[in-house]
C-alpha cells in the first residue's frame, strides 16, 4: 500500500496524510464496534442456551416450552400441540 507524506515545513517532521489518518481512524471505530456486537450475539448465545436448559422443545412444533407433559420416552410436546392432537382424535 503506497501513502503519501506531507512534511511539515517548519519542523520538517513527515506527517501521513490526512486521507490515511482518517481510514486508521474508521479501522479503530470498526473494531471497537465489532467487539461491541461479538459481546452482543454472545449474550444472546448464553441467553438462548440458559432457555433450552430451563424448557423442553416440543417434538411437534419445535418450540419451546415449561409445561410438564412428557411421553414415556423422554420427549415433550407444548399444550397447544396437545390440544390440537386431542381435537384430531374426537374426529
Amino acid at each position: 500500500m503506497a501513502y503519501r507524506y506531507i512534511v511539515e515545513r517548519e519542523t520538517g517532521e513527515i506527517l501521513f496524510d490526512l486521507f490515511h489518518d482518517l481510514i486508521t481512524q474508521n479501522l479503530k471505530a470498526l473494531k471497537r464496534i465489532a467487539k461491541r456486537l461479538n459481546a452482543v450475539l454472545r449474550w444472546k448465545r448464553e441467553m438462548i442456551m440458559n432457555q433450552k436448559k430451563k424448557y423442553h422443545k416440543c417434538i411437534i412444533c419445535g418450540d419451546y416450552t415449561d409445561t410438564d407433559l412428557e411421553f414415556e420416552d423422554g420427549t415433550f410436546i407444548c399444550e397447544s400441540c396437545a390440544q390440537s392432537q386431542c381435537d384430531l382424535a374426537d374426529y
